[in-house]
């Protein structure tokens, strides 16, 4: 298998004629007949990504974004996109990338998210237009049959769910061959009548050259009389973002957190919640306030995007939520979407997701600084534990969380039993406790179960806000 071979793969996925004009897509570095030892799939081609593939012994990378988008003067190494470019070329290494051809894919980047997120009812939101062509020809009626299935066989008469479309109108060719004609019908030099059909049929813009191979090599005229025009007409399957529609309605908040998880998102910047469910959903991966408008003429209740700017939000208008989870965060999911397709499409060969974390944007975690002030507290709540005292406020501390355990009591004795199924052990030793500082005999008891298979600092809050609900605490378990 060669180079070639995967691309023709990739673009049965998303042809390259529908990336947009800006994209610079495709192979961009590497020969393109070099035999594949392995492939390394990425959403982009950093320095990691290329030290990546040289580890795996892979020879091509295919990358959902391009490493290159303007063309580059010289190679010396003073950028990364230089570096990569150069460690590529000297481990002979391909680089293959598909970009807005993935994005305008009904099968791609937008039919991703619209999955993660459950979304029936899917189509394209912004459909492409001046993608599909016409052609219309005149054929001799007794060869009608062969030059119309050729067309077929090569992929033109498909309207959406329907193949083998065509208009056929009878009528009368008439042609006069000159000295170095080489008529199939009728003799040069003498005006011939013949009963043609006119054939007519519409195919997508990328395989317009087999079809016109189809036809010529179909065809019995010496010169083909044929045409083709390009069509306005919006193609349903080809085009940026979707829209799709929630089994069930959702509450705005509801859905957000929903969206954070799904899409697995540390912060998602939203425009202001206008109190109505969340039914119908558009999205667009990648930088998308280009398509609110368009979201807004659907008639979506939250648009889905990445890369909105400060005025963007502001186009909102209290008729649509706005949602923007990130750029990277919209499209990570692509590069699990190739590997599964050439997985299927190449078999018993090294297909490999790669593990590189590609982000630039890093974020500031808000956890971090809860995680140090509960810290904070879980060592007063030890000590108080311990004593038998009761916990004091500590202005010092932020009032959020401070708040939460606000002139709460541990005067009520405690006892445990670490529950290991449940790592309640974890919360033991968190608090620093030990089965010689708590009082086996408490006089009420109130028995809770904590799922702490996914521990985290948010899980130990809302677990004293819980015991906060009773006037007797009582954490057991059993071993």
């Amino acid at each position: 298998m060669i180079v070639q071979d995967v691309i023709q793969h990739l673009e049965e996925l998303s042809p390259l004629a529908y990336a947009e004009d800006f994209d610079n897509v495709g192979l961009l570095v590497g020969d393109k007949n070099a035999k594949v030892t392995g492939i390394l799939v990425t959403l982009d081609t950093i320095e990691a990504v290329v030290d990546e593939a040289i580890e795996n012994n892979c020879n091509l990378i295919v990358s959902f974004h391009p490493i290159i988008f303007k063309g580059l003067k010289k190679l010396t190494g003073n950028s990364y996109v230089e570096r990569v470019v150069m460690k590529a070329i000297k481990h002979d290494i391909s680089i293959f990338a598909i970009h807005t051809a993935l994005d305008n894919a009904i099968n791609g980047v937008n039919d991703m998210i619209c999955e993660k997120l459950g979304l029936v009812n899917r189509k394209i939101l912004i459909p492409q237009n001046a993608t599909i062509k016409k052609l219309t020809t005149y054929v001799p009626k007794d060869e009608i049959n062969t030059v119309r299935e050729a067309l077929f066989k090569a992929g033109a008469g498909a309207i959406g769910n329907y193949n083998n479309c065509s208009f056929n109108v009878d009528g009368i060719g008439t042609f006069n061959g000159n000295e170095q004609s080489n008529p199939t019908k009728g003799k040069k030099g003498i005006t011939q009548e013949e009963q043609e059909i006119k054939l007519s049929v519409i195919f997508p813009k990328h395989i317009e050259n087999s079809v016109i191979q189809a036809l010529f090599k179909s065809h019995s005229y010496e010169e083909v009389a044929y045409e083709i025009v390009t069509l306005e007409n919006k193609n349903q399957h080809i085009g940026m973002g979707m829209i799709g529609e929630l089994p069930e309605a959702m509450e705005e908040l509801a859905f957000l957190n929903d969206l954070k998880t799904k899409m697995n998102t540390s912060v998602v910047r939203h425009s202001q919640l206008l109190k109505k469910p969340i039914k119908k959903v558009a999205v667009l991966g990648g930088s998308g306030s280009f398509a609110i408008l368009a979201a807004k003429g659907v008639k979506a209740d939250v648009f889905i995007t990445a890369d909105l700017k400060y005025h963007d939000f502001f186009q909102a208008e209290n008729s649509i939520l706005l949602a923007d989870i990130g750029h990277y965060e919209s499209e990570q999911f692509t590069k699990s979407l190739l590997v599964a397709y050439l997985t299927k499409k190449i078999h018993n060969f090294a297909i490999i997701l790669s593990n590189t974390n590609t982000n630039p944007v890093k974020y500031l975690q808000a956890w971090q600084k809860r995680k140090k002030l509960v810290s904070q507290h879980v060592d007063s709540i030890r000590n108080c534990l311990i004593t038998r005292e009761s916990y004091v406020f500590d202005p010092d501390l932020d009032s959020r969380h401070s708040r939460l355990f606000y002139s709460m009591s541990f005067t009520t004795s405690f006892r445990y039993q670490i529950l290991s199924n449940l790592k309640i052990h974890e919360l033991v030793w968190l608090l620093g406790l030990s089965s010689d500082s708590i009082d086996d005999k408490p006089a009420k008891t109130k028995d809770i179960t904590i799922p702490f298979s996914d521990y985290s600092w948010e899980k130990l809050i809302r677990f004293v806000i819980d015991l906060k609900k009773s006037d007797e605490y009582y954490l057991r378990g059993k071993s």
